[in-house]
């Protein structure tokens, strides 16, 4: 069996077959987000902004999105609406941002619930 190295990054299964879409990946230690309009952007030239938050604070998220709040605030992370229905993910622990337009953020508000079922808190000597 092959173990892979790095991280799996999945997107709602709303989102399947579009190109630009929030792209998360789940682990025991620290829950990554990404913006998948990056891989065709012309900056690739400079790191992709990647913002991490623990597993609790990604719980505590993924309540307020079900709940159906667009600013949000949660450790690590505050989320605010823009115009024509857009968001913004800014870190707040780093200067990583993040722009969704309203069609990637519904998309992700409708397959919010596919979600949050692969985090479990690891030993913490693993997360160190």
């Amino acid at each position: 069996m092959t173990q892979q190295s790095g991280p799996v990054w999945r997107k709602s299964s709303v989102s399947v077959g579009y190109d630009s879409c929030i792209e998360v990946s789940e682990g025991p230690c620290r829950v990554l987000i990404r913006d998948t309009k990056w891989r065709s952007s012309p900056n690739r030239s400079i790191p992709q902004p990647v913002i991490s938050i623990e597993p609790a604070a990604w719980g505590d998220f993924l309540g307020h999105v079900a709940r159906g709040a667009t600013e949000i605030v949660v450790p690590g992370l505050r989320v605010q609406p823009g115009p024509a229905g857009s968001v913004q993910f800014r870190a707040t622990t780093s200067a990583a941002t993040l722009d969704f337009n309203a069609d990637e953020w519904r998309a992700f508000v409708l397959g919010v619930d596919e979600f949050g079922g692969t985090v479990s808190a690891g030993p913490l000597s693993l997360c160190a």
